[in-house]
């Protein structure tokens, strides 16, 4: 394991109790569990992904908004072993002895969309207080996150979110598929929720000079995440790590110019 991991590796021998079902995200596989014993046990949202590649996807986009300084839970990749796949996700024949699972350290907040019960013009303007707004929305398209809906934000008070679910980034794509290609424009729908097109028709420029500004931190970033996203790849994508590195690697060094095509500016 690489030197002081942004993300930690909970071992399997561990005890993992089954603590409840959170509120929100009823449809996802996700449950609240309890880790560890006596002083030291935590309060962990874990999320079973059935594919490698979500959960994969989700250690790449947690890095990355690490070294960018958004605001995220701590995260943690558990094992399971299969008595604990039984007991916690119910899954009566497990096919591997352990099981990676994505979990995440409790925030006391709830979702933007469940906090204003959709999205409304008080939640986007709560939102327009946000520090991070145009950094999220900046990093959402470095990385061809397509769904950063407003459930995958958290609202801990007034004008402070933090970011979860990074699972379906390279614009929806797996990386195992031959199309996936760094200059492509992906589906924002943070910057669709908060940059209204009537703002792009009056070329008020503002929020995408912003957008544009934050997408120049994006190469150093990677450059910080690669020592950790190799050890991720090289056991989670076995064969595909070139594929993943040249899409980030490329799309660092273009992304000011995809913006400005994106976004209908001519110059920054």
């Amino acid at each position: 394991m690489i030197e002081s991991p942004v993300i930690n590796i909970i071992n399997e021998s561990i005890p993992k109790t089954l603590y409840g079902f959170p509120k929100e995200g009823i449809i996802a596989e996700n449950r609240i569990i309890k880790v560890g014993d006596g002083a030291t046990k935590q309060t962990l949202y874990a999320k079973l992904y059935r594919t490698q590649y979500e959960l994969l996807y989700e250690i790449i986009g947690y890095l990355i908004a690490h070294h960018l300084e958004l605001p995220q839970p701590k995260a943690f990749v558990t094992l399971l072993n299969q008595d604990d796949q039984r007991r916690l996700f119910n899954i009566q024949h497990p096919k591997t002895n352990k099981y990676p699972v994505w979990a995440t350290e409790s925030l006391t907040g709830e979702s933007a969309w469940f906090h204003y019960g959709h999205c409304s013009d008080a939640l986007k303007k709560d939102l327009k207080k946000w520090f991070n707004l145009y950094g999220t929305v900046a990093f959402d398209d470095f990385v061809g996150n397509i769904d950063r809906n407003l459930t995958n934000l958290i609202r801990e008070s007034s004008g402070k979110y933090h970011l979860i679910d990074h699972g379906k980034l390279f614009g929806g794509r797996t990386y195992k598929t031959k199309k996936v290609h760094a200059n492509e424009f992906t589906k924002n729908l943070l910057g669709e929720a908060c940059i209204p097109a009537q703002s792009l028709r009056r070329q008020e420029k503002s929020p995408i000079l912003n957008i544009a500004q934050h997408a120049s931190r994006h190469a150093d970033a990677f450059e910080k995440s690669k020592p950790e996203l190799y050890y991720w790849w090289s056991r989670l994508a076995k064969g595909h790590e070139r594929k993943l590195y040249n899409y980030l690697s490329e799309r660092s060094k273009i992304e000011t110019h995809i913006i400005q095509r994106k976004y209908g500016l001519l110059a920054i």
